[in-house]
């Protein structure tokens, strides 16, 4: 098998394989009203008897058992938090001097009191004795402390205000809150008005210095004792050495490499969903990536995803823009004096966040359009006047190559009026522009606020036909103190969810359909809090991601000072539905459960998806098992400063699938360790510096987090028996070489200058990938740039100069793979191998900040150079490939320059796509595509007809060729029909017309023959109907499933009818074919499934006998849903058995052909109590490159070398051996003939450089001879 790319998307969930069954089976069935069957399957008038088989022996056999440690049982147990105690309203008094200094306990309080350190003296004595009073819970709400209010005098007789140092143990009300709420904890100095008018303006408090220390659970800092009692709060900051609630849920790690060179372990589950009759349907899935908790540190929002830990589902996507807090962006002509926790403007910057990966957008004023760091060739725009919430309605455009439109903060879609849905997709908070020139700026600085979008969630798709979908959103509001001002609290948006996309809808004349009528289908999003239980009490043990303390429903907001980003929810189910009538019909739901694993490090316990259980719900209810998932604890810091918490967090370690595999997980041990950290400039480690400033700190502190790669995983079957009786589990490993790469933070204009520092992954610059076991294994390696070319070289400046094979490894070409080589086995020699030099286009934007410049780019495959091994020590053989590409990355000549040293089997294909239609960005329709027998250079002077190989033409919306497209549907097809006097001339090959909404009504052949297809309805759907017209006017009618778009009856030419049933998944359950009547007569084939993760899954195939019986047949399949068995009743009584299995490697390397044994066929899985009992058994070698090559019993045998195929000497001429040489695309060339006296006679080889078949060049009438 071909290994797959190191540590990519894993294998798709088990349940595809089972819908390419279905679809399999349904062609099947479909394709047998093509035949002769009889009106009806009566029994004939006279029974026959055939004769008696001949007695077979049969083979015993036993049952094959699951692997009992199949089940994973969690290793991680639930977080408890106890409910909080609050310390009573109490005083006591502390001796200082009796303690000769050192901290002493203040009573019964849970505070203890000590001189403090030489450096917070400031050249003042510390008090003697000191008087501490915990104020009762009634005050302590009254001044708007989510925490303890505590209040510190001087009780030695001396008035003068004098440090003092002191601990607070908050072991008893830890849980208070959840999101690590109590390692946010500090404290705060607070003026007297603070207890009787916390809202006043001056009544708030200062944050102090302080130490949270969570393994002791103290905090500590210095306070100021007065002769009155100065008063002191115990309550939590935004941010903590676990997180920063003020930073949204856009994660830095989103812009990492995501290649096969970053050792990620990702998966993913897609969710299938009804078609739309034309245009686009969503595409959604739930995505799993390692690395995506990896990225979470101490400056970044770490609450995990509403769907858990790790994962990301948030269909469409969204646009974000950043900005920075008011307090560090004070510098220049800045009219703020206060150091507050408002936004500010800074740069005009975008990120867009697609599909779970993330892309800078650099703005090209130019043009005025916006581009992708790693440009596609989108339009993207960024418009104003929409009624979003923002304050000059700014939403965005992405208009991709097909003309394909993304709208983000819409809002109000086409046609919209008053009464109209709206969808809530701009989230909009208070940003300040405190400096001239930017947006909202006034003379005073709380004048010069407006509400400005910080995420455009996608929420319109239209395509060029008017075919549309739109996504709806819930907001989730939050105030917080403008300004210090606890009574002004504006409301902004912290967060939110998707609650619905509809599609199947039109845009005509400027108006959506969706505003008016209900979509013909829909992906409903249920949400449920994110608590377990006893969600009415926002704590830790029932809220644990959940900082509640953010919280402020209303004014005034006495401890919300910085506007904080969260959600209270989880995604609970996902719905696909279908319009019936005016309501809905359920097609498919998902329910994700989850809990709170207990990190056991004091930090809090994220959101875990548990399990997926999947049910299908169109035309009755069927189950399959659950999916489940077992988390492993991974420490994301590596050293801790101020006692900071290893932040323990979870990670995927086992997969259960719904047939009973588990694929599981091992990662990397810990590369760094606290005390010896590289330095962050030549860093090669599996560690990275973050650079943040703790709440209290005037200067910022590094810290260091772990990277993790995958290093194994094993795929278990479980369910196909354990070997000898099965097949043992497949094996990935997983080695990495040339160190991690780590990149200099680009300046962006937001990051202050001492916080940026290497923390950009790029991953390794080779990784191999080994499959199977010793004595089975394949080896794959892969050499990739990293875009470190051009990086900072030191802390005071400089760059890096970094090539790969010559080549200088430029940012823009970060994660592409050089070379990839085959290897025969782990060490062994190189097979094959490719190479691939990389094309960068012209910057098609720039952005340069404070000297650093950052481009946008196309960056494709320039040349391509295959290099595979030969025999008898030949050098290798080597072809190339170049392409050139034009100003939109789009491929407009294909060089196939063929096998080095060899001249005359060059290639060259040249598309054209001009004119384009720029205003609706129809971009990548082809006009005309030439391919030459010659090389591209060559194309410019005389040709041949030998010389052509072909050339198509195509005209688009019914206008002359070379026209620009309307809609790109492509309505004339014409092809070279002859080469004359230099020049082609044409033929009309196909044409063919369309309805409003892109679908084909009309296509006509080289002929003129036309076929014409109609719906039901004609427009709008769901399509129900569909009757196809053939040019002889025979009409034949197929009839479907809205939910599946899968045919419950066919009419064929001939009115001869076929119906279908399916299950509530989709799957074929029933086919009648024409005489059998569904309802009155049983049905001529039916279908089975029995899926299940204890044993073998089966599909049971019963087929109409004469006898008016059925006659079933049974495939059974392993966990991981590869063919394990058949088994098929016997004439001669009993059951014919088949079996397969396979290596570690996940080949087929055994099979036991049919083979007869006792019993009944059934859905057991049995096997051979003896194998050598087996009579005829095929195994399968494969070489160290996978190749197959030896079948035992065959007579050819497939050979290494590449260009060579040998046929062994027949009975006929058992003297003489056929040597067969292959060109590079694998044509046979001239044959060799080996005689026994050495001479070689040459036969007719591949037919040209044309590569024609030699029977194919003559005229009709004659005869000529291939190979």
């Amino acid at each position: 098998m071909t290994p797959p790319l190191p540590l990519l998307q894993r294998r798709r969930p088990p349940r595809l394989t089972w819908r390419l069954l279905v679809a399999g089976l349904t062609a099947a069935a479909l394709g047998a009203t093509t035949a002769q069957v009889p009106a009806a399957a009566q029994p004939v008038a006279e029974k026959f008897s055939p004769p008696r088989a001949a007695p077979v022996k049969q083979v015993p056999v036993k049952t094959v058992q699951a692997n009992p440690t199949a089940n994973p049982k969690r290793t991680v147990p639930a977080a408890s938090s106890p409910a909080p105690v609050w310390p009573a309203a109490s005083t006591a008094t502390v001796d200082l001097a009796a303690g000769g200094g050192s901290p002493r306990r203040a009573g019964t309080l849970p505070v203890r009191v000590g001189q403090p350190a030489q450096a917070d003296r400031r050249g003042v004595a510390g008090p003697q004795r000191v008087r501490v009073e915990v104020l009762d819970r009634a005050t302590t709400a009254q001044a708007g402390v989510r925490g303890v209010l505590l209040r510190f005098g001087r009780a030695d007789g001396l008035t003068a205000a004098a440090p003092a140092s002191v601990t607070v143990d908050y072991r008893s009300f830890a849980g208070a809150f959840g999101a690590d709420w109590a390692s946010r904890l500090r404290l705060v100095s607070l003026p007297e008005c603070a207890l009787t008018s916390p809202a006043a303006e001056g009544c708030a408090g200062t944050p102090l210095p302080s130490r949270n220390n969570p393994a002791e659970q103290t905090v500590s800092a210095t306070v100021t004792a007065t002769s009155t009692g100065g008063l002191v709060a115990v309550s939590a900051a935004t941010s903590g050495p676990a997180g920063d609630y003020a930073a949204t849920s856009l994660q830095p790690s989103s812009t990492w490499t995501a290649g096969g060179n970053s050792g990620a372990f990702t998966w993913s589950y897609p969710l299938r969903v009804p078609p739309a009759q034309a245009g686009p349907a969503p595409q959604i899935a739930l995505s799993y990536s390692s690395q995506a908790v990896d990225g979470r540190h101490a400056a970044s929002n770490n609450q995990p995803s509403w769907v858990g830990e790790g994962f990301d589902a948030w269909p469409g996507g969204y646009i974000e823009r950043r900005y920075q807090v008011c307090a560090e962006d004070m510098d220049g002509s800045a009219n703020n004096v206060l150091k507050t926790g408002d936004l500010c403007w800074k740069t005009d910057n975008a990120v867009l966040s697609m599909n779970g990966r993330s892309g800078e957008l650099i703005y090209n004023a130019t043009e005025g359009r916006w581009h992708l760091r790693d440009d596609d060739g989108s339009r993207i725009e960024r418009k104003t006047g929409a009624a979003n919430g923002d304050n000059n309605g700014e939403y965005w455009v992405l208009t991709t190559t097909d003309g394909t439109q993304y709208w983000f903060g819409a809002h109000r879609l086409p046609g919209w009026a008053t009464g109209n849905a709206e969808t809530n997709s701009t989230w909009t908070v208070p940003v300040f522009g405190n400096h001239p020139g930017e947006p909202c700026h006034a003379a005073a600085f709380i004048d010069s606020n407006c509400a400005q979008a910080w995420r455009w969630n996608l929420d319109y798709v239209v395509d060029v036909h008017g075919n549309s979908s739109s996504y709806w959103y819930v907001k989730e509001s939050n105030r917080y103190a403008r300004n210090l001002n606890p009574t002004d609290g504006p409301s902004y948006d912290r967060g939110g969810w998707l609650s619905r996309i509809d599609y199947g809808t039109r845009r005509v004349n400027g108006v959506d359909s969706v505003l008016s009528t209900s979509a013909p289908a829909r992906v409903e999003f249920a949400v449920a809090d994110r608590c377990l239980s006893g969600c009415a009490t926002h704590d830790a043990a029932h809220w644990p991601d959940t900082p509640w303390d953010a919280a402020c429903a209303g004014t005034p907001c006495t401890q919300s000072f910085v506007p904080t980003f969260w959600t209270t929810k989880r995604l609970a189910t996902v719905t696909t539905k279908v319009r019936s009538g005016s309501g809905y019909d359920d097609v498919e739901r998902w329910t994700l459960t989850h809990s709170f694993p207990d990190p056991g490090d004091g930090t809090r316990a994220g959101l875990w998806l548990d399990k997926i259980s999947h049910v299908g719900l169109a035309g009755g209810t069927v189950t399959l098992p659950d999916i489940e998932f077992t988390p492993v604890q991974l420490a994301n810091r590596v050293d801790t400063i101020d006692f900071a918490a290893a932040m323990n967090w979870m990670r995927i370690a086992k997969i259960r699938s719904e047939s009973g595999s588990t694929t599981s997980i091992t990662y990397s041990q810990p590369d760094c360790v606290a005390g010896q950290t590289p330095t962050p400039h030549t860093n090669s480690r599996r560690c990275y510096p973050v650079i943040w400033t703790p709440e209290g700190y005037s200067n910022p502190v590094t810290d260091w987090f772990h990277k993790y790669v995958v290093t194994t995983i094993y795929e278990n079957d479980n369910t196909g028996g354990v070997p000898p009786q099965g097949s043992p589990r497949v094996v990935y490993s997983y080695s990495y070489y040339d160190g991690a790469a780590w990149h200099y933070n680009d300046d962006d204009g937001l990051i202050d200058k001492k916080r940026k520092t290497w923390s950009d992954y790029r991953g390794y610059g080779r990784v191999g990938v080994t499959v199977g076991d010793p004595g089975e294994q394949t080896y794959t390696e892969t050499t990739y740039f990293r875009g470190m070319n051009g990086d900072r070289a030191t802390p005071t400046g400089g760059s890096r100069s970094v090539t790969i094979d010559g080549i200088a490894d430029e940012d823009w070409y970060a994660g592409m793979p050089r070379e990839t080589k085959t290897l025969n086995g782990p060490g062994g020699p190189v097979v094959s191998r490719e190479t691939n030099d990389p094309w960068p286009s012209p910057a098609t934007a720039t952005r340069t900040i404070n000297g650093d410049t950052v481009t946008s780019r196309f960056t494709r495959v320039a040349t391509a150079r295959q290099y595979t091994a030969r025999d008898a020590g030949r050098s290798e053989r080597v072809t190339r490939t170049t392409t050139s590409y034009d100003s939109y990355g789009m491929a407009v000549s294909v060089d196939d320059l063929g096998e080095d040293g060899v001249a005359g089997d060059e290639e060259c294909t040249k598309t054209d796509y001009s004119p384009r239609n720029e205003s609706a960005w129809l971009m990548d329709r082809p006009h005309r595509v030439q391919r030459f027998a010659v090389a591209c250079s060559a194309t410019g002077g005389t040709l041949t007809e030998d010389d052509i190989i072909g050339e198509s033409r195509t005209s688009y919306d019914g206008n002359a060729w070379k026209t620009a497209p309307t809609r790109g549907l492509a309505t004339r097809s014409e092809e070279m029909a002859a080469w004359n006097a230099g020049a082609p001339t044409f033929t009309t090959v196909g044409q063919a017309d369309y309805d409003a909404q892109g679908r084909i009504t009309s296509s006509r052949d080289a002929l003129n023959y036309e076929t014409k297809t109609a719906y039901v309805p004609a427009s709008g759907g769901p399509v129900t109907s569909m009757t196809i017209t053939n040019p002889l006017l025979h009409t034949a009618t197929t009839t479907l499933s809205p939910a599946w778009g899968s045919a419950t009856a066919t009419v064929d030419v001939n009115g001869k009818r076929t119906d279908l049933a399916y299950d509530g998944l989709g799957r074929l359950t029933s086919v009648w074919l024409p005489g059998r009547v569904k309802g009155t007569d049983t049905a001529n084939l039916t279908f089975a499934y029995l899926i299940r993760n204890n044993a073998a899954s089966v599909v049971s195939t019963s087929k109409l006998n004469p006898q008016g019986g059925y006659t079933t047949s049974h495939t059974l399949y392993d966990g991981l849903l590869r063919v394990r068995q058949t088994q098929a009743s016997s004439p001669s009584g009993g059951r014919l058995l088949t079996d397969v299995f396979y290596d570690s490697a996940g080949r087929q390397v055994k099979v036991f052909d049919p083979y007869h044994t006792s019993g009944s066929a059934g859905t057991t899985l049995v096997t051979a109590t003896e194998r050598a009992f087996v009579p005829t058994q095929t195994r399968t070698v494969y070489d160290g490159a996978g190749h197959r090559v030896g079948i035992p019993a065959l007579r050819r045998r497939a050979l290494a070398d590449p260009d060579l195929l040998r046929r062994r000497p027949g009975r006929r001429h058992p003297a003489r051996r056929r040597h067969r040489h292959l060109d590079r695309h694998g044509r046979p060339g001239p044959h060799r003939r080996a005689a026994p006296v050495s001479r070689h006679r040459a036969d007719p080889g591949n037919g040209g450089k044309l590569g024609r078949h030699p029977l194919l060049l003559q005229p009709p009438g004659t005869v000529g001879r291939g190979p």
